[in-house]
């Protein structure tokens, strides 16, 4: 044990000196460290394999770290490198994160000046531009206007156009499929965002670059209602009409945030026929979302003034062949509903299972939804099971029932099992909407059904 742990401190004193020596010197030095292992029984039972290979491994360091002579004349100053601390390629790049992270914008410069350390990237695949770009200096100096805030933005900036003259890559995507200047709108550095894709930048940036979502940088800043950054990127030919992986647009999310973004999104050509992979359209998300604004300004009669290159098709139909309006009534926002009531199109048209709006409003008993669409509604018509709106509304035992035996729904219809509203409102236990259709003669069964 003693004469193997003397030939370790042997072995290691040896690995040493080689620096110090000349060429012939370590060659001998060299062979005497090969001895030394071959001398010790790698066999013997008393270490483990794990010594066995430290004892390997620190005798052969000399070589395996390049201490070899023709290694040496090759790289006459490989020692003095390797002495000197934070020098391998990861502690360099480890240095030049930090350096971004903490502003030290001397240390970047320096580093920087390896080009092969720029694009280097972290665990979560981004770079040292992206870590510029999510810097919030600049969004705090903007509001903050304090000195010190001021030379951290000042700071920022310089960084990062350190990092894109020593051609840090500006389309580079980390593991979320994410740019810097996706960062850089999220984080509302508007200055960065300028230097990636102004008409001064070194190297623009796609600027409609898609994150793994299919988002790009419009979207993020639509959704951190960075609106200066939403014009820039606009100004700069940003596609409003990009999809994302559901289909969405921009003006899509923007309708349904009641986002007034949406105006700058339509003056600039967003269309409005655009569908997603559901076939819904923008009109279709606002109605949903109850934002009247929004409904109004689809439909092109915002403040009473239609405008023909807003107006959207309220008749369009999504995947299931459900209209605008009927998301307006199955939402329950009344407001959109009474707009979009005076689409006759839309008013009595079926969805693929035959159900027209008047169907939902009958289904879901909003009262003051049918008084906003009674007038132009199809009373009569029916789904593909047959059943009426009066047939819908009798099921559910509400107050619509009642409407719309007060406006002729057609009691006397069957359905396709032959069953009228009574034998619907009997079925379903509603005896007040049972009597009702029985005081007005409804067919059926005329049994006494009144309470005791």
């Amino acid at each position: 044990m003693r004469d193997l742990k003397n030939m370790h401190g042997r072995s290691r004193k040896q690995s040493r000196l080689l620096a110090d020596c000349t060429e012939s010197q370590r060659a001998q030095l060299l062979k005497n460290i090969l001895r030394n292992i071959r001398a010790m029984s790698l066999n013997t039972t008393s270490f483990s394999r794990t010594c066995k290979a430290a004892i390997v491994g620190v005798s052969l360091s000399a070589m395996v770290a390049g201490y070899h002579p023709i290694a040496e004349a090759r790289q006459p100053d490989a020692v003095a490198a390797r002495q000197v601390p934070g020098n391998t390629r990861l502690e360099k790049v480890q240095r030049l994160f930090a350096a971004v992270e903490s502003r030290a914008t001397e240390e970047v410069r320096s580093l920087a000046a390896d080009r092969t350390l720029v694009n280097a990237r972290d665990k979560d695949g981004k770079t040292a531009l992206m870590h510029a770009a999510i810097s919030e200096t600049l969004r705090v100096a903007v509001t903050s206007r304090d000195m010190k805030d001021m030379q951290k933005a000042a700071d920022t900036m310089e960084i990062a156009d350190i990092l894109i003259k020593q051609g840090a890559d500006v389309n580079a995507k980390d593991k979320q499929g994410k740019t810097a200047l996706m960062y850089s709108v999220a984080s509302g550095s508007a200055m960065i965002v300028e230097l990636l894709i102004g008409d001064k930048a070194v190297h623009k940036a796609d600027i409609n670059a898609k994150d793994k979502q299919g988002r790009t940088a419009l979207r993020y800043a639509l959704a951190n209602g960075e609106l200066p950054i939403v014009n820039t990127l606009i100004g700069h030919k940003a596609d409003v009409n990009s999809k994302d992986n559901q289909g969405r647009t921009a003006l899509m999310n923007a309708v349904a945030s009641n986002d007034p973004a949406a105006v700058m999104l339509l003056e600039n050509k967003a269309d409005v026929k655009l569908k997603d992979k559901q076939g819904r359209t923008a009109l279709m998300y606002a109605a949903e979302s109850g934002h009247r604004e929004m409904v109004s300004l689809m439909i092109g009669s915002s403040g009473g003034i239609v405008n023909a290159r807003y107006e959207s098709d309220a008749a369009a139909k999504d995947g299931q062949g459900r209209t605008a309006l009927m998301y307006a009534v199955a939402s329950g926002t009344l407001d959109s509903v009474k707009l979009l009531s005076g689409n006759m199109k839309s008013m009595n048209a079926k969805d693929r299972q035959g159900r027209t709006a008047l169907m939902c409003v009958g289904a879901n008993g909003d009262a003051l939804a049918v008084t906003m669409i009674l007038d132009n509604a199809d009373l009569k018509a029916k789904d593909n099971l047959g059943k009426t709106a009066l047939d819908y509304a009798t099921a559910n035992g509400n107050q619509v029932a009642a409407m719309l035996i007060e406006n002729k729904g057609d009691m006397h219809a069957n359905d396709r099992q032959g069953r009228t509203a009574l034998s619907l409102a009997i079925e379903k236990g509603e005896k007040d909407v049972a009597n009702i259709l029985i005081q007005r003669g409804a067919a059926g069964f005329h049994m006494d059904i009144r309470p005791n």
